[in-house]
């Protein structure tokens, strides 16, 4: 599981997620950006003004194999600045709940 986060480069704001696949989820925060569908009312509208994906930065911030300590992890991001940030709960799990599989 990784704990990734992205960051609005020109506000400084910032979502925090927990995936197992880092690179398809963030493919699909885009994808819904660009076709005006992202769950998350705070991201789109930034990306509508500014017209350009490239002004987020995508980073992992952990790598864990327990998914429990993953969201544990993804709370403590969310919670350290929750000010400043895009999430909608200081709660992992929020936005648009993905369901995250085990590996066998």
């Amino acid at each position: 599981y990784y704990v990734y986060e992205i960051r609005n480069k020109i506000n400084n704001k910032y979502y925090i997620g927990v995936t197992v696949d880092v690179k398809s989820r963030v493919n699909r925060h885009f994808r819904e950006l660009k076709n005006n569908k992202h769950h998350n009312f705070y991201m789109q509208k930034d990306y509508f003004e500014y017209k350009d994906i490239k002004i987020f930065k995508v980073s992992i911030l952990k790598s864990i194999k327990n998914k429990n300590l993953a969201y544990k992890y993804e709370e403590y991001f969310i919670q350290n600045d929750y000010d400043n940030n895009y999430n909608i709960s200081k709660y992992s799990r929020g936005g648009d709940n993905l369901v995250i599989y085990e590996e066998n």
